[in-house]
């Protein structure tokens, strides 16, 4: 195996990053644009994985290759010559399959404003609607979205048999001043088994 390329992260970004104990976990997987006009940039955090393609869900063509930035399986790489932000899939090729996935860490956040206000105020009735697990469709993607209360909470992470209950792997969207955690996963049915792995404030799992 060739030796990783440099990321456009820091060694310290990079190791947080993969010991599952980055605050802001959206801020750096997924696709983002560093500065205006400028290039897109695409990380993904995919353990056993050897290579990771970005597909245009538009025209399913390929848009660029990631590169490799640590053996663990962290990988990024700018998206071609775009400027602007688009729908895409992971084409990843473990040892033994290559699999399309839509990356949880392109979807924005799922819970209103208005609910994480009365959820924070006391008044928020339909808590059932949203909290635990739910069935949803984003950008005509399946999946299920998970929103849990985990107010002293250092990290979250959904983990079951879909992801080897790799608490790296779905890590989730804090929203600091109400204490919920959240992420959409795409491609996942209900009925599945699945746990939250939670670390506490003090660091312990």
């Amino acid at each position: 195996m060739s030796n990783p390329a440099a990321s456009s992260l820091s060694q310290q970004q990079v190791n947080a990053l993969l010991a599952a104990q980055y605050e802001d976990i959206f801020a750096v997987l997924g696709m983002h644009q560093p500065s205006p006009n400028g290039s897109i940039v695409v990380r993904a955090l995919l353990p056993g994985a050897s290579a990771v393609d970005v597909i245009d869900c538009a025209n399913d063509q390929k848009v660029a290759s990631l590169a490799m930035v640590d053996a663990a399986g962290l990988f990024e790489g700018k998206a071609g010559r775009r400027r602007k932000r688009f729908a895409y899939r992971l084409q990843v090729q473990y040892p033994n399959n290559t699999v399309q996935l839509h990356d949880p860490y392109r979807f924005g956040s799922q819970l209103q404003d208005e609910d994480l206000y009365l959820f924070c105020e006391g008044t928020q009735e339909q808590v059932y609607r949203w909290m635990g697990a739910h069935p949803r469709t984003v950008e005509g993607v399946e999946g299920m979205l998970f929103a849990v209360w985990a107010p002293n909470a250092k990290r979250v992470s959904v983990v079951g048999e879909f992801n080897q209950w790799d608490g790296r792997r779905h890590m989730m969207r804090k929203h600091p001043g109400a204490g919920i955690w959240e992420i959409f996963i795409p491609q996942l049915d209900a009925g599945l088994n699945y746990k939250y792995e939670i670390i506490s404030g003090n660091g312990q799992l």
